[in-house]
């Protein structure tokens, strides 16, 4: 049994927060063809199961039947909760299908935290598609929660190819940022208007 094995076993069997930790590559790209392919089969018969890790794993494993797994779920799953968003984050990162993404308008809008949260997050996440990112500047207008709307600001600003990731970047954007996602929802929604006419958001 090698090591990277017994990593990935280690893994596997995790309870408490360790389970809540995930999987990470490493614990598939240093197994060997037969050791992963088997690691492969466990964790998409966990993901099967409901298991929301394993799902969130999906993405590491690099093997259709992953992608089979997440698209299996998505079409049977209903419930507009954290797993849910597992399971759209991880068909999205598996195959880049706009429904995945998609999918998320319907926990921000209606979904209750943390799922709603869970979705924000994973959606800011993701290069928006068009109608991700006009969806994005209308939740962005009327979004209270401050921490949201700097994440939907961030998101739509690097939708339109403007860097904000890195924290240089983000401090030399910060007005921009601010601006779109000001406290008083008037003042947010006249940079958006500005911002979705191709203009400066900061005015």
């Amino acid at each position: 049994m090698s090591a990277a094995w017994q990593a990935f076993v280690q893994q596997y069997d995790a309870q408490g927060q360790a389970a809540l930790e995930g999987y990470a590559r490493r614990h598939f790209d240093d197994l060997d063809a037969t050791e992963r392919a088997r690691a492969a089969a466990l964790v998409i018969a966990r993901a099967d199961a409901g298991s929301a890790a394993e799902v969130r794993a999906l993405p590491l494993l690099a093997v259709p039947d992953a992608e089979r797994c997440a698209a299996r779920l998505f079409a049977r799953h209903r419930a507009h909760d954290t797993l849910y968003v597992a399971i759209c984050e991880a068909g999205w990162a598996l195959t880049a299908d706009p429904a995945y993404q998609h999918a998320l308008f319907a926990v921000i809008d209606h979904g209750a935290a943390p799922a709603r949260g869970a979705a924000l997050t994973a959606l800011c996440a993701m290069a928006l598609t068009p109608m991700a990112f006009e969806f994005a500047l209308a939740v962005l207008r009327r979004e209270e929660d401050r921490a949201a709307a700097v994440a939907l600001a961030r998101a739509a600003l690097r939708h339109r190819g403007v860097a904000v990731d890195a924290q240089a970047d983000f401090m030399r954007e910060l007005p921009r940022v601010r601006a779109l996602s000001h406290v008083n929802l008037h003042d947010r929604g006249a940079a958006i208007g500005r911002f979705e006419a191709g203009g400066d958001p900061v005015g």
